[in-house]
């Protein structure tokens, strides 16, 4: 019984600093997504005055890149965070109750 409060203990710390993780990856992909729409507003002006944009533009493609990036990484985190059958890859659905016991 104690083995398996502390097992269920753990796993919950673990699914925090997950979700936390998560939740920053988030944030960070929010903040990136807003830099780009700047970035893609600035590039319209530039290109309104007749200035060259192609460093500009080369940013933006870094900044997209950077954006695809953390959004797999957010997809795999959530996707190694779901709770599995075990020994297997398929996900258990439904209601918390069934899943912890």
């Amino acid at each position: 019984m104690i083995l398996k409060s502390l097992r269920f203990e753990i796993g919950r710390l673990l699914a925090d600093d997950m979700l936390r993780q998560i939740k920053h990856i988030r944030s960070e992909i929010e903040h990136m997504r807003r830099q780009i729409q700047r970035q893609r507003k600035e590039i319209q002006n530039l290109q309104r005055t007749g200035i060259h944009t192609q460093s500009a533009e080369e940013l933006l493609e870094r900044m997209l890149a950077k954006v695809d990036g953390l959004c797999a990484e957010r997809d795999r985190q959530v996707g190694e965070h779901r709770r599995k059958y075990p020994g297997t890859d398929k996900v258990i659905n439904g209601p918390t109750e069934r899943r912890l016991r």
